[in-house]
């Protein structure tokens, strides 16, 4: 027993993240066969009939009255049947890449559900059906065929994350950007990233990744997420979050830290990489409270004069850019702890770079030295 489930440790996880044990080591009422899990009905807290080529849920599902994860992935089911009505205790609901067309009336029996995917299916239209989920948080109905969101939305009111992306849908309505606890909406048609995969609702606090939704939210806002939205610049309405401590704008077309950055006097964290920014600009100097810089894969030349207001600063990444020295201006950087400088054109290592007090780690291969 204990062999067979080990061999689905990297694969059962992957769709929706449902973790009993980010190890996979906590098995404790998990179960892959439904003979097996039937022998033991009462004890069954995870079913997981995944790639099992089934065409419908079975009736035997409804024997599992202490069941709270249910995933149903890479079959062939059409409906969500009568069966999960039965199943009061429900958190979890995850059907991905199956067949069915609609949400159908039997959702609606699932009192405790706060996690639903149906991605990866031929959903076309968000059904009415939907809003008895009062207590859901995690809806994921990417990979459809969605042309719109559907006002029933609005009625989960604990929602936290809506993914959407990879449909047909071209604009986000404004009640979405109402929804008092929303903070994760995924609409991309790109591979681009919107949240971390290992960041789940238990750790989205004051998290956002849609500039809207976070206006809405300005004074809650801690982490606002703008990785991979095709921008150009930073958004003049970054000014607007005083509470916010991380900002995350890798992955984008951005050319110049701007000046609407000098307003966030508890940021913590900067993180900008991927993008097409050639120099460390004056306007970093206002930022006293970085402890965490991230400008790595951009195409800065210099470590400019202005690295050296950032009294608090830890983390330096400037990995792959296109330096060719470090700058004796990281001296000032009295509590930085870690320097990467990683894949540039850099030749030798100063000296002076031994006298830094706390710096512990120092990254430097990928680079021409001796």
């Amino acid at each position: 027993m204990q062999k067979r489930l080990l061999l689905l440790c990297t694969s059962i996880f992957s769709a929706f993240s449902i973790r009993l044990n980010a190890q996979c080591t906590d098995y404790t009422g998990y179960y892959n066969d439904m003979q097996l899990a039937l022998a033991h009905s009462n004890e069954v807290i995870t079913l997981d009939l995944s790639g099992q080529n089934l065409s419908y849920i079975s009736s035997n599902v409804s024997s599992f009255r202490n069941l709270q994860h249910l995933i149903l992935d890479d079959n062939n089911i059409e409906d969500i049947s009568s069966a999960i009505a039965y199943l009061k205790r429900l958190r979890t609901l995850s059907m991905q890449n199956n067949k069915i067309t609609n949400i159908s009336s039997n959702i609606s029996y699932l009192d405790s559900l706060t996690k639903l995917n149906l991605s990866h299916n031929q959903i076309t239209n968000i059904s009415s059906n939907i809003s008895y989920l009062k207590n859901l948080q995690e809806l994921n109905l990417s990979h459809n065929k969605l042309t719109s969101i559907s006002s029933s939305v609005s009625y989960l009111t604990n929602l936290r994350v809506l993914n959407v992306s990879y449909n047909g849908i071209k604009t986000i309505p404004s009640f979405v950007y109402a929804m008092p606890n929303l903070s994760v909406i995924n609409n991309a048609n790109s591979p681009a990233p919107s949240y971390h995969p290992d960041t789940q609702t238990d750790n989205l606090d004051g998290y956002y990744n849609n500039i809207q939704l976070a206006l809405a939210h300005s004074n809650e806002v801690k982490t606002l997420d703008l990785s991979g939205q095709n921008l150009d610049h930073i958004p003049s309405n970054i000014s607007s979050f005083p509470n916010l401590e991380q900002l995350i704008l890798d992955d984008n077309n951005i050319e110049e830290i701007s000046s609407t950055v000098t307003y966030l006097k508890n940021l913590r964290t900067l993180s900008m990489r991927n993008n097409k920014i050639t120099d460390i600009s004056s306007n970093i100097t206002y930022l006293s409270n970085l402890t965490k810089l991230d400008l790595s894969h951009n195409q800065i030349t210099d470590i400019s004069s202005n690295i050296t207001y950032l009294k608090n600063l830890k983390e330096l990444n400037l990995s792959y850019n296109k330096l060719t020295s470090i700058s004796s201006n990281v001296t000032y950087l009295k509590n930085l702890r870690m320097l990467d400088v990683s894949y540039n054109q850099i030749t030798s290592m100063p000296g002076f770079i031994s006298g830094m007090p706390n710096l512990t780690v120092i990254r430097k291969h990928g680079n021409p030295m001796n």
